[in-house]
């Protein structure tokens, strides 16, 4: 059995402790790196764009120093981006409705309203349609009324059954892939309808 030994600098540093010159000189080079991480993340455009569209709505500048404000802000923002990324591309209604070759944007709500289509909605009561749920021919795949059917009486809530059709290697009905791309394979549809129904199953456990 092999016997795990401290890094010989760390048992230097043991034997003979850090001088206050030694201390100092790594107390700034830590200083240094941290300033170099926060103005790398300051500088990224997701937090430049969001100080820029503060100023645009006028706020005083005692807000824009309030670190409370960023963290509220990032509170309310990180939950819909964390949907947005696990639902995959999002479609308008008018999109949704080209793909269906529907004449209004009221057809495709009404498809969305009767269980036939889903649909996410976002900040002002934004609705879009996860791009996932649609067949290379424009239609949502035969399976997809089910498969909202069945996860919706498991009380997943339209997101989660987004991300669930894009989730992979957690159906083991679809040998690791997403259900969506189970789909576009051309693969057998009960296979997506079975895997929604375990996946109801194991939530009701």
């Amino acid at each position: 059995m092999s016997v795990m030994t401290s890094p010989p600098q760390a048992a230097a540093s043991r034997e003979h402790p850090l001088t206050l010159g030694e201390l100092e000189s790594a107390l700034d080079e830590l200083s240094e790196r941290v300033g170099e991480r926060l103005h790398h993340a300051l500088s990224r455009p997701a937090a430049v764009a969001f100080v820029e569209t503060l100023r645009e709505l006028t706020l005083s500048e005692d807000l824009l120093e309030d670190p409370e404000v960023g963290r509220r802000a990032a509170m309310l923002v990180a939950p819909m981006a964390v949907n947005e990324h696990a639902a995959g591309p999002l479609l308008e209604a008018g999109q949704a409705g080209e793909l269906l070759k529907v004449q209004t944007r009221s057809a495709v709500h009404d498809l969305a309203r009767r269980g036939r289509l889903l649909a996410v909605k976002g900040p002002g009561r934004r609705v879009r349609f996860p791009a996932s749920q649609f067949a290379p021919d424009g239609r949502p795949w035969p399976v997809l009324a089910e498969v909202i059917a069945v996860l919706r009486g498991a009380e997943l809530d339209d997101w989660e059954i987004a991300a669930w059709l894009t989730a992979g290697e957690v159906q083991p009905e679809l040998e690791g892939m997403s259900p969506a791309a189970w789909l576009s394979a051309g693969r057998d549809p009960a296979s997506v309808a079975l895997a929604a129904r375990r996946t109801a199953h194991a939530l009701d456990v």
